[in-house]
């Protein structure tokens, strides 16, 4: 983190603080399902005078409920002049959004940096589960809430922001996204200009989450026997981003996932010790797909590395990241976990956490030798700090019913 001297010091949640404080807030998109709404409920219940939201397709209509919509459906070019009027019509002081890499939000978040307005970005969480993020003006590449804030730990030192427990999120989360992409397809034809950042399908859809949940019971007893059998082997971790997701595209220097694959698989062959295995690990998310086991078994045979491979789509994170030599990331959570544990932790993406203690900064090359010898410094403090300033207890796709229950210092 910065010296000290530069951080402006807080007892909660900046975003949070920034949010309840405002007094008119543009909602733009957010998760799928009903948390909108909810943080429109207790924005309102702390005494925020506008709450409104910009819809731009018919999930995101269905999804909008706890206040009356303003519909945007026109080309993206006309975009910024758009907001540029709401934001001036109705006096906005703050946007918030789900999803910083998406087009209508990265204009966004450009116009309100020239206007003046903040903007709060939520995120799924860094810690999972029970966690979600907020950050002002962005997170993960993004975020600079290391740079600005530190924890006010004077005259009490504050308890950690706990988890909050969850019960059928990813249940929740499939049958939101279903209902969500529905209404997309039902009423295309009436947001006709509208261009989504992954596909529409809602086919597709139902087909992914029944093959997600089809591989999942499949594949938990092989798994978890290859992950038991991991301990009588020194083996390094790898776990993948998903697919589609932004730490690829926007915060790294890869295109996708088979390039960073390729990369680690060509720097292990030649610079890991030999007597060393390799574990990759799919994403949940990924799980629906036909993944990345194919590509992994075709490349490793031509680095002859393949009986050196190991591959899982399930098993619990924590003994393998405890056990594992050292872990190599993108910008998984999982890098956290890493840190947590002292695992040394090799970051080829620009995580939040890169500049944490026990991240390793000389290269993949030399992490593969240099891991087994220096285990991971105490990044206790650090992930305190993080913790304390980004994150929030709940769920995004908690049930309409259940409130938000944050509160703010007074």
């Amino acid at each position: 983190m910065k010296n000290e001297s530069f951080l402006q010091a807080v007892s909660s949640n900046p975003a949070l603080s920034a949010l309840a404080a405002s007094r008119s807030v543009l909602m733009l998109q957010g998760p799928v399902g009903p948390f909108f709404d909810r943080l429109t409920r207790w924005l309102k219940a702390q005494g925020v005078v506008e709450v409104n939201r910009v819809v731009f397709s018919g999930g995101d209509k269905w999804d909008c409920s706890a206040t009356i919509p303003l519909v945007f459906n026109d080309d993206i070019e006309t975009w910024p002049m758009y907001l540029q009027n709401i934001i001036r019509n109705y006096k906005v002081d703050c946007l918030v959004l789900f999803g910083q890499g998406r087009t209508h939000h990265a204009k966004a978040m450009v116009l309100a940096s020239l206007l003046g307005v903040q903007v709060v970005v939520i995120e799924e969480g860094y810690f999972r589960p029970g966690f979600i993020t907020m950050e002002l003006g962005g997170v993960n590449g993004y975020s600079s809430s290391l740079d600005l804030y530190q924890w006010q730990f004077d005259p009490v030192q504050p308890e950690e922001v706990v988890a909050k427990p969850l019960h059928l999120e990813g249940f929740r989360m499939g049958w939101y996204s279903a209902v969500h992409y529905a209404f997309m397809g039902i009423f295309r034809r009436r947001y006709a200009r509208y261009q989504h950042h992954k596909p529409i399908s809602l086919l597709m859809h139902v087909q992914y989450f029944l093959g997600s949940w089809a591989k999942k019971c499949i594949r938990h007893w092989p798994d978890r026997l290859r992950a038991g059998l991991l301990q009588w082997r020194p083996y390094f971790l790898v776990p993948l981003q998903f697919d589609m997701d932004s730490q690829i595209s926007i915060h790294s220097p890869f295109s996708q996932n088979t390039e960073f694959i390729l990369e680690v698989l060509r720097s292990f062959a030649m610079h890991a010790p030999s007597d060393t295995l390799l574990v990759l690990k799919q994403h949940p998310m990924s799980r629906g797909s036909d993944g990345h086991w194919p590509f992994i078994k075709a490349v490793a045979k031509e680095l002859h590395i393949l009986k050196r491979i190991r591959f899982l789509s399930e098993g619990d994170n924590s003994p393998l990241v405890l056990k594992a030599m050292g872990l190599v990331t993108i910008n998984s959570t999982m890098g956290l976990l890493a840190l947590k544990l002292a695992t040394p932790l090799c970051v080829m993406g620009s995580a939040v956490y890169k500049g944490f203690p026990g991240v390793y900064t000389e290269g993949l090359h030399r992490f593969w030798r240099a891991a087994p010898v220096e285990r991971g410094a105490n990044a206790s403090e650090a992930l305190r700090q993080l913790k304390n300033i980004t994150q929030l207890p709940g769920s995004l796709y908690a049930s309409s019913l259940e409130p938000i229950e944050w509160t703010l210092p007074s």
